[in-house]
């Protein structure tokens, strides 16, 4: 052991070397082997995270973004455009024109420019009406040479001059003709086109007489702004003599002058028509689903500067387009845009010579339109202010009624009225030429009697009356309403509309007068009603629930792709069912009167035996001219055989009845039939003085055809049972009902 002290020598030293190692640096150590780089290397930071794209946006948010972008000034910088185009210096660019074809690749152009897809210019047969000007020269008392502006009509060809004698025949009717020598002379005519008769008949009324030329002053509707005012229109009838308007002022003044003795003047100008073509101008909006369209459009030909009618028609649709794309839109349907040639005018020689544009769209350039467009939207006059209303098919109604109801624009710009929605279409533009190919038709109103009477077809249809509101109100609601269309799964077209429509056409005393058993058709109208109601309301709840469960996904909620699927294709199903119901309806219970109006097959042989009954009672008491006066002149078109010849009458009845599809296009097979009637009303007109003459043969006529029209009634009412029972079929095949409660039970 060792002792103490040296074991506290010891302990001393160490402790004295610790310190004096702790002082020094440390040595190099040993040299090692380095590991592979790699290992030395800090780990890659991880790659930075994508945030989740955000949820698609619901149907509000797509209808908002498109209204961001709408722009009013661009339809109207595109109508006054349009509005400068024409063939003179007094405007028009009518069908097949030099004007209205420059006007066409002008529009393909701008339809390219804002982003439209496969535009194309679809062209097609017309009787191209090009005029440059026509005045009436004359000299007056001191010699001087006036120049008396006309506005034409498409009777016929007129080019260079006429010299010829002016004779006053009043209103132009057969009587007017007594004693007056017209052969080969220009003859002078009041007319009131919606009152009375449209200028064929007068005009026809003259050439058969000889006369060279007619010239009509407007006494009542139309062109009644100032003693200037001219009017053009289509002629609607058999190829004529030339048959010009004039002002009211200017017609005066040659009737004083013919007062004062005879009269010469001279015809002096360009009215040419001759075979051509029109074209159809179309782009494309590509959907996710190829095969089915929301189709939008107007016509851009039109009369003098036609700035309401129809360039501000031009630019709404064109509008709606472009502010679609610009908002980035994409449709689940493919969104069509056809702005149409030749609506105003477009086959000569015809009763149904207008909209020929539309009706070779739909049935002769596009039929795979037909059965899987859901809506033909119609623009007419947009940027014009007046009570706002819808014209649609009565099939729409419902749909329309509540879309209204969701309309974002603000509600200040609606009139204190609201928004109505009447039906059914009319003739009287594009829309109807859809609506009987079996696509659902609407349209803005246009016809209202405070811009007919004053501006319509006239050289006052000028910017000056555009209103930049209701353009603005125009664009966005019926944007708004095509994102709506294309958003829902379902077409819900309600048949029960419909059919309260039909319905109400019904009058039980005709039945009864014909022993025709009204309650089979009655309870076979209640029958559609009840079922198409019922599949309006599942279709109306599908749609709605897809709203939802779409809102509920762009709100980041889970929702699964496979349902929106399913619930679009069992729409998609259901679309093509209730059009196939709504094409059925149509073919089978849409037709015409001799005036072009719309009404159902009934309607017309239930209409005449009421008339004819009236009559007879009159007649059986003596009372001729009570009969002519109240109710023999509204059988079909008897007003015009109780005021021409019977040669006029015979070439208007041979254009219905015996022209080719060609001729007589959107009114092909829409006539019911035809009473012949002339002869006994002009057997009347002479005995309605002699309150003792024997009216005997004239009461069994009426008589025997008052059977024809009791016979036909009961066929009309056979053959709409037989078509209401059809679309019952159809309308059974309809059944979303799966569908429907998977989204339901989704949104609980």
């Amino acid at each position: 052991m060792y002792p103490t002290r040296f074991l506290h020598i010891v302990m001393a030293l160490a402790m004295v070397l610790t310190l004096l190692t702790a002082c020094q640096p440390p040595a190099a150590p040993a040299p090692v082997e380095a590991p592979p780089a790699a290992a030395t290397q800090p780990p890659p930071p991880p790659p930075p995270t994508e945030p989740p794209p955000p949820p698609p946006p619901d149907i509000a948010a797509l209808k908002a973004a498109y209204l961001a972008k709408t722009d009013v000034k661009y339809a109207y910088d595109l109508a006054l455009k349009v509005s400068q185009e024409g063939n003179g210096p007094q405007g028009f660019r009518n069908a097949g024109s030099p004007a209205e074809q420059r006007l066409a690749e002008m529009l393909y152009q701008e339809m390219k420019a804002i982003g439209l897809q496969d535009v194309r210019k679809d062209a097609f047969p017309v009787d191209a009406w090009t005029y440059k000007g026509v005045t009436l020269n004359i000299q007056d008392k001191d010699g001087n040479i006036k120049k008396l502006a006309l506005a034409p009509y498409s009777s016929a060809t007129f080019q260079g001059t006429l010299e010829a004698e002016l004779v006053d025949v009043g209103t132009g009717t057969k009587p007017e003709y007594e004693g007056k020598d017209v052969e080969g002379k220009i003859v002078l005519a009041d007319v009131d086109m919606w009152n009375l008769w449209w200028v064929s008949f007068p005009t026809l009324e003259a050439q058969l007489h000889g006369a060279a030329a007619i010239i009509f002053t407007h006494t009542g509707y139309y062109a009644q702004k100032d003693d200037v005012t001219l009017n053009s229109f289509d002629f609607a009838g058999p190829t004529s003599i030339p048959s010009f308007s004039i002002g009211r002022g200017d017609m005066k003044m040659l009737r004083e002058m013919l007062a004062q003795g005879k009269v010469t003047a001279t015809l002096e100008g360009e009215n040419i028509i001759e075979p051509g073509e029109s074209y159809n101008v179309i782009g494309y909006i590509p959907g996710k689903k190829a095969d089915e369209y929301i189709i939008v459009g107007d016509h851009y030909d039109g009369y003098f500067y036609a700035f309401e009618d129809n360039a501000t028609g031009v630019a709404a649709p064109m509008a709606i387009a472009k502010a679609l794309i610009d908002s980035g839109y994409q449709p689940e349907r493919t969104l069509v845009f056809v702005l149409h040639g030749s609506e105003e005018y477009g086959v000569q020689n015809s009763r149904y010579d207008w909209c020929t544009g539309a009706w070779y769209a739909a049935f002769k350039q596009h039929p795979e339109w037909q059965g899987k467009a859901l809506a033909y939207i119609n623009f007419e006059m947009p940027g014009l202010r007046v009570t706002e209303q819808v014209v649609s098919s009565p099939h729409l109604k419902s749909y329309l009624e509540s879309f209204i109801q969701t309309l974002n624009p603000p509600k200040d710009k609606l009139p204190p009225e609201g928004i109505t929605v009447s039906v059914p279409v009319f003739t009287w533009s594009d829309d109807f030429s859809y609506d009987i190919a079996g696509i659902p038709a609407l349209r803005p109103k246009f016809n209202f009697p405070e811009f007919e009477n004053q501006i319509y077809h006239s050289q006052y249809d000028l910017p000056d009356i555009y209103d930049e509101t209701a353009m603005d109100w125009h664009i966005k609601m019926y944007g708004e309403l095509v994102i709506d269309l294309d958003q829902s799964p379902a077409l819900a077209l309600n048949p029960a509309d419909h059919s309260a429509h039909l319905l109400s056409t019904l009058n039980a005393d005709a039945y009864q007068l014909a022993g025709v058993d009204i309650k089979p058709l009655e309870e076979q109208i209640g029958r559609v009603e009840k079922l198409g109601k019922e599949k309006y309301e599942q279709l109306a709840q599908l749609n709605q629930a897809y709203a939802d469960l779409i809102k509920a996904r762009s709100e980041g909620k889970a929702v699964d792709a496979a349902l929106l699927n399913e619930i679009r294709a069992a729409g998609s199903a259901a679309t093509a069912a209730m059009l196939k119901a709504f094409r059925t309806t149509e073919d089978g219970l849409v037709r015409l009167t001799w005036i072009e109006v719309p009404i159902y097959p009934h309607e017309q042989p239930q209409s005449n035996i009421l008339a004819l009954d009236a009559a007879l009672t009159k007649l059986k008491a003596g009372n001729a001219q009570g009969a002519l006066d109240e109710d023999l002149w509204t059988i079909e078109d008897e007003w015009y055989s109780m005021n021409f010849s019977r040669e006029v009458i015979d070439q208007n009845m041979a254009l219905v009845l015996q022209q080719s599809e060609e001729r007589t296009t959107w009114g092909t097979g829409r006539i019911v039939g035809y009473v012949d009637l002339y002869d006994t009303l002009w057997s009347l007109k002479a005995k309605a003085a002699d309150p003792k003459a024997d009216l005997s043969a004239e009461i069994a006529e009426l008589e025997a055809v008052q059977k024809s029209q009791f016979d036909l009634l009961a066929k009309t009412t056979a053959d709409e049972i037989k078509t209401l029972k059809d679309v019952e079929s159809i309308l059974a095949t309809v059944n979303v009902q799966q569908a429907l409660e998977k989204a339901q039970a989704a949104l609980k």
